[in-house]
């Protein structure tokens, strides 16, 4: 694999090189049936586009007169590409022309800054090699970084243009920095720029297809948005809803129906999972959002598994991965948890199975989870969780239905909240539930999130769960809970919730939830809390047992500014870390939360190792044991509730 800094370095030199196509093509490629078919189609399509490249480019001699191209040569000799200085001089400025752009590299530059004089150095000496030069340029401009997509190639020009006149300007012989010079130079990025941008354009791959299963106020306010907003790297294939005309209680204004949704994303709609299976676009799909109501989501997650199993048994390790991004909570049934867990994780693990709780894929939390892993606080002991939410309008509401009934209307289709869903129609079928209220709605978010930072599958396993609880007076939903969760390790936790928080989120100004986890181990201690509209209110802490000295007991901050993360997380989820209390992530703009991000990054990784004739080759994300214990604890906390006694987690159900 290529050094990332030197990807980075690849896409400054050919900044906008994915113009945005529409957002789904008319005519989707071929499914390539083997490996040695993609792999013959991929060669043959390279080896064309580099001869088109080449004849093209030596045919101009590359724009350059030979006047220029000694100019370029000899002014860059004089540049050490070991120096840091000269390096600095790049970079300050290319972050001060847009600050937005530092984001995209690596934390720490201290031994990579170089990386872009290396690359040029080799760019301007291959200049009297046309040929060579531009297979290399071909070659590298198969891996370029998408995020950077963005980059405006006249930002880009004026910082090396910064970088050459600060260089060259303090000498008095002819290669001071001048207009001669500096149109020398103007022609050269130019040049390289654009034979990147033609060998990365000639042997680009297909986008990720996703499809939309369950098209109602979620998936319309942010499922949609968010993959649109990732185009071009991928694009919205399909969208199925049993429903023509989608409503909602939250939305403050009437959804798009179906055919209005198809039109505006410009995919085809259907009408069911199966629908869309059969159709030609099924065997194309890299991934699919399920995004219906609960208690479907065993039916279409089972749907879409054995999809991907059928693929494997047709084109081998070689077929075109199914991965997906499941709304929570998983299932409300846990055998059905324990099925889709068994499934995902036995008899498909090739594509990613990833559960939207969007606090499991914070920075924050994934250095959470490192901490534990490395045992800083020793074994884990103890356990105490709260999260309460401003959120009687949404419980108490019996319009609310999906949310606060026992029996929400489970559509013999696939479909999001609709009209005749709310008429509660004989066409549909009723799935019993022990209850319904807060613990669904909310409490499965905290959960998750405990699950994520501890990591291990072996650590405090549910053996039992006690919990009462208080129910809202106009729908019966539970409105506030106390549960204690015993494990199998001996670990015990404490979880409460409520959602009789004074406020609302949507109010101005907004109510945030009040969350806080405690986590104790042998040695010390993990705390995260605070209100998670205000991000000054709370941050990640660690406190050490250290008896007799002064550091026992001491807070430590490792989200401060001092600590450098990105060796343990990578460079992108460490950039984006952040001293603060940041939990769950609904913002309904950008390219979307971590686990979209994710879900994402595993359809284009399978997407391309698909088009490049490979097989998987890495272990992909599963969520779907966080998302059984989730079950297990909150199935059984309704059923404690309602027994008046603690109830016990089968063994087998693990």
């Amino acid at each position: 694999d290529i050094d990332k800094t030197v990807l980075f370095c690849l896409n400054l030199l050919s900044p906008s090189a994915y113009p945005l196509p529409s957002v789904r093509s008319s005519e989707p490629p071929r499914r390539i049936a083997s490996a040695a078919a993609a792999a013959t189609t991929t060669t043959t399509k390279t080896q064309a586009s580099t001869e088109s490249i080449l004849n093209r480019y030596i045919a101009n001699k590359m724009g350059l007169t030979p006047e220029q191209l000694t100019l370029v040569q000899s002014s860059w000799s004089k540049i050490d590409p070991t120096d840091d200085a000269t390096a600095d001089l790049f970079y300050d400025k290319l972050f001060e022309l847009d600050p937005e752009l530092r984001p995209l590299f690596p934390f720490d530059l201290l031994h990579r800054k170089t990386k872009i004089l290396e690359l040029i150095t080799l760019a301007v000496k291959g200049l009297d090699n046309l040929e060579q030069l531009v297979h290399e340029v071909e070659e590298l401009g198969r891996h370029r970084v998408q995020d950077c997509e963005s980059i405006d190639s006249r930002t880009v020009s004026a910082a090396l243009h910064h970088m050459l006149e600060n260089s060259l300007g303090e000498d008095d012989d002819d290669d001071d920095w001048d207009e001669e010079l500096k149109e020398a130079w103007t022609i050269t990025y130019g040049v390289l720029s654009k034979a990147m941008i033609d060998a990365a354009e000639a042997t680009k791959p297909p986008p990720a297809r996703i499809a939309v299963i369950g098209c109602g106020w979620w998936s319309q306010g942010w499922h949609l948005p968010h993959l649109a907003a990732n185009a071009p790297r991928v694009e919205i294939a399909a969208i199925v809803d049993a429903s023509k005309n989608p409503v909602s209680t939250l939305s403050s204004s009437p959804l798009l129906s179906i055919s209005d949704l198809s039109e505006k994303y410009d995919c085809p709609c259907f009408d069911s999972v199966s629908e869309l299976l059969a159709d030609p676009i099924g065997p194309k799909l890299d991934g699919v959002i399920v995004a219906t109501s609960h208690a479907s989501h065993f039916d279409v997650g089972m749907s879409l598994l054995n999809e991907g199993i059928y693929r494997r048994q047709i084109d081998g390790k070689m077929h075109r991965a199914l991965s997906i991004l499941m709304e929570k909570p998983m299932t409300t049934d846990v055998d059905e948890a324990r099925r889709l867990w068994e499934t995902s994780t036995t008899k498909y693990p090739e594509a990613a199975f990833i559960i939207n709780h969007t606090a499991s894929y914070r920075p924050q939390t994934q250095v959470a989870r490192q901490i534990i892993a490395s045992h800083q606080i020793g074994k884990i002991r103890h356990i105490s969780a709260s999260m309460n939410g401003p959120l009687m309008w949404l419980f108490d509401d019996p319009k609310n239905h999906s949310w606060v009934s026992k029996t929400p209307w489970k559509n013999k289709g696939v479909s999001s909240q609709s009209e005749e869903e709310e008429n509660n129609t004989e066409a549909d079928e009723k799935a019993e539930m022990d209850g319904n209220g807060y613990a669904w709605g909310q409490i499965a978010h905290t959960l998750a999130w405990i699950y994520q930072v501890i990591g291990a599958d072996d650590v405090a396993v549910p053996k039992e769960v006690y919990c009462t609880m208080t129910h809202a007076p106009n729908t019966g939903a539970d409105i506030a809970l106390a549960a204690v969760i015993t494990c199998r390790d001996g670990v015990v936790f404490s979880l409460t919730g409520t959602a009789l928080l004074p406020g609302s989120e949507y109010a101005d100004p907004p109510v945030g939830k009040h969350i806080r986890v405690e986590v104790f181990g042998d040695d010390g201690c993990l705390m995260y809390g605070g209100n998670d509209r205000i991000p000054e209110s709370g941050r990640l802490e660690v406190r050490k047992t250290a008896s007799g000295t002064p550091e026992d007991g001491q807070s430590e901050y490792p989200c401060s500014a001092d600590r450098d993360w990105s060796e343990e997380l990578g460079a992108d989820a460490a950039s984006g870390l952040k001293d603060g209390f940041y939990f769950e992530d609904g913002e309904p703009g950008g390219k979307g939360p971590g686990s979209m991000k994710a879900f994402l990054d595993s359809c284009t990784a399978s997407s391309l190792r698909y088009f490049e004739g490979k097989g998987m080759s890495r272990p992909m994300v599963n969520d779907s044991l966080i998302g059984l214990r989730t079950v297990q604890i909150i199935h059984c906390m309704y059923r404690s509730s309602i027994s008046g006694r603690a109830e016990k987690i089968d063994e087998e159900e693990i």
